[in-house]
């Protein structure tokens, strides 16, 4: 015998067994005691605190772990309808929650919020339940980052999402790993499904200089090394990145992605410390999406359906394989 990687065992994900069953909020599991400035009470809001209830007892295990201080978990919480008349609209993070769609960590008050109205029932019915969860475990990444002083103002945003993702990355490995008290997730189409949903919301194109979460590959691999490394693989923050967009042990090109001229982007400025705001170019890739093929965390391929000049034929295209901690191999097309 030889010894298997763990990216490359297909009866194993990162270590843990590949599994089936049931991925999204456990029954009979009493809610979480948070609440939600502006909250309705009802199945979206629980489904958001119960998420950052889960998140925080993770990271209260977790964070004395990788970083000086003590644990203090985020307090405020805010939930809006960006449906919502103008009449009705309310404040968060400084910017006005009238037709807000968008989730995401304020640094000015330390606080989480979410708009219940479009993003997360978009997010939940394309992708499930978990898809809210990772959400906000990415936001809940960036209270991590403020809280332990491991990014500034001149570090690029890009490094901050990365990490972020990365962090949530580490976060559903503890879901995974059957340890989270709201929440369970397989790890065949639950992980499918979260990597669907973070891939969804991406840089349609890296290289504009307003690109901030990185392309899909950068994305997904920010998860995978969390998922398979835990916390402390996502520090220190620019390291992950360069993980991510390094060549393949003896390639003169860059690697898939790349950093680009945002390497070089600082803060974007105002309070949001990353968010999910959709827009036409953030919500770009999942129309085209035709599924995430033979996901095992080390053999990750992204395909789509392309319409030939003739809009007849079509063939399968990749995305952003070219690293070497991710190989793509394709299914047949069906």
């Amino acid at each position: 015998g030889h010894a298997v990687s763990i990216y490359d065992d297909p009866f194993q994900v990162a270590g843990l067994p590949t599994t089936s069953g049931p991925s999204g909020p456990r029954p009979n599991v009493p809610d979480a005691a948070l609440t939600a400035t502006g909250g309705d009470k009802g199945a979206v809001d629980t489904l958001a605190l119960n998420a950052i209830d889960d998140i925080q007892s993770f990271w209260r295990g977790e964070y004395h772990n990788e970083f000086d201080g003590e644990f203090a978990p985020v307090t405020k919480f805010y939930s809006w309808s960006a449906k919502a008349p103008r009449s009705q609209e309310t404040q968060f993070c400084k910017d006005t929650t009238y037709h807000l769609v968008n989730a995401a960590y304020c640094r000015l008050d330390n606080s989480v919020g979410w708009d219940r109205a479009v993003l997360l029932p978009m997010m939940q019915d394309s992708f499930g339940k978990m898809a809210v969860v990772m959400v906000l475990a990415h936001e809940y990444g960036h209270a991590i980052q403020t809280m332990s002083h491991i990014v500034s103002a001149k570090d690029p945003v890009i490094v901050k999402e990365q990490q972020a993702d990365c962090f949530a990355g580490a976060f559903m490995r503890h879901v995974a790993e059957d340890k989270a008290t709201h929440f369970t997730i397989n790890t065949s189409d639950g992980l499918n499904n979260v990597l669907a949903a973070t891939v969804a919301i991406r840089d349609a194109n890296p290289e504009d200089p307003e690109s901030v979460h990185g392309s899909a590959f950068e994305r997904v691999t920010a998860v995978q090394i969390g998922f398979t490394d835990g916390p402390k693989g996502c520090t220190p923050a620019q390291r992950v990145l360069e993980e991510i967009t390094s060549p393949p042990p003896g390639s003169t090109k860059s690697g898939a992605g790349g950093t680009g001229g945002r390497g070089r982007r600082g803060d974007g400025g105002g309070g949001f410390a990353g968010d999910f705001r959709l827009d036409s170019g953030a919500w770009g890739l999942w129309p085209g999406l035709r599924r995430i093929m033979k996901f095992r965390w080390g053999a990750v391929c992204l395909v789509r359906r392309v319409r030939g000049s003739g809009g007849s034929n079509r063939r399968p295209v990749r995305f952003g394989c070219a690293a070497g901690r991710v190989r793509c191999r394709f299914a047949p097309d069906s």
